[in-house]
């Protein structure tokens, strides 16, 4: 009968302990009888006992020598699983009173702020860890593209045993690139872990180094690469860096930003009003003079240019900056 009462007055206490102690709680009641049983003549003195600040265990379960030092004969006695790999226990000074008084061990709390900790010793296998196995795996079966990895709130760092090799390979893979997703099994010693989340398939594009104002030329020194999103490529954008040598914005554009065919322009070579070098092509002579230039014009652009000398106004095919050329009548 006392036996029964025992029993239902652990299942109460654990009705009311939180999650992760529940268990640990349930035992304890229950050696609340037998433990007192054990304490006899041979229970150490109280000030031989005494809880351990810290405890990490590498077993799967917490025994009374990982709670108190001193403990010699119920050391090994089993008071509850271990917490999970990487995780942690916290026991306060009225639970450590209760494990005291189950084995007769005597000790008291000094301080109701005294507590326990046990933590399962692991080793972690982090996000780092994660992303290097998939990129690796990614990049066999997706060889010569760039791709971009976003997990799930799901796919955190996870725990494996100290005695494993901490080594991350992935075992299966299957990915949907019309989709964007990915699913794969992680392999870690003896542990499985799914993850998954989205796939982004990344185009390199040509961007500016630095801002680039109206009229300026841009050349190769001006130009580096950027990896985005092919999702977020519109048709509009410049993937070929080829398309902006020797050209012009349209008006100021920013550094490191995609840039669109229409952000661009022929750049203004003459600008008018200034003094152009016109050369005048006839046969193999070849004759020049100053002229002034009466419109804009970039290269290969036609232009009325006025000669300073005979005051006439003549066409002109800009050649390059504040230059053109005239061909002779009939040539």
């Amino acid at each position: 009968m006392k036996q029964k009462e025992t029993t239902k007055a652990a299942a109460l206490i654990t009705a009311r302990m939180p999650d992760g102690k529940s268990v640990f709680m349930a035992l304890v009641m229950t050696v609340l009888v037998v433990g007192k049983a054990w304490a006899g003549d041979i229970t150490p003195r109280a000030e031989t006992i005494a809880p351990r600040a810290e405890t990490i265990v590498t077993a799967d379960v917490i025994t009374v020598g990982d709670v108190f030092q001193g403990a010699t004969r119920h050391a090994d006695h089993v008071l509850a699983p271990a917490p999970m790999l990487g995780g942690e226990m916290v026991l306060s000074a009225h639970d450590l009173a209760r494990i005291s008084d189950a084995f007769g061990f005597g000790w008291k709390a000094q301080n109701p702020m005294e507590k326990t900790v046990i933590r399962r010793d692991a080793q972690e296998i982090d996000r780092f860890q994660i992303e290097a196995a998939l990129q690796e795996k990614l990049a066999l079966a997706l060889p010569g593209q760039k791709f971009e990895t976003v997990f799930d709130s799901r796919a955190g760092a996870f725990y494996i045993p100290p005695h494993e090799i901490a080594a991350v390979s992935v075992e299966d893979l299957r990915y949907d690139l019309a989709r964007g997703v990915f699913r794969a099994t992680l392999a870690a010693g003896d542990v499985r872990r799914d993850i998954a989340g989205q796939l982004h398939m990344m185009t390199s594009v040509p961007v500016l180094v630095q801002a680039k104002r109206s009229g300026d030329i841009i050349t190769a020194s001006d130009i580096t690469h950027l990896d985005i999103r092919s999702a977020d490529l519109s048709a509009q954008m410049i993937v070929d860096e080829k398309q902006l040598l020797g050209l012009s914005p349209r008006r100021s554009l920013p550094a490191m930003r995609p840039v669109a065919a229409g952000d661009i322009v022929q750049p203004m070579l003459v600008k008018k009003g200034e003094m152009v070098t016109v050369s005048l092509q006839n046969g193999s002579m070849s004759l020049t003079t100053q002229a002034r230039a009466l419109e804009n014009g970039g290269s290969g652009s036609l232009i009325r240019v006025m000669n300073m000398s005979s005051r006439q106004v003549l066409e002109a095919v800009v050649t390059g900056a504040q230059s053109a050329s005239v061909r002779a009548a009939g040539s």
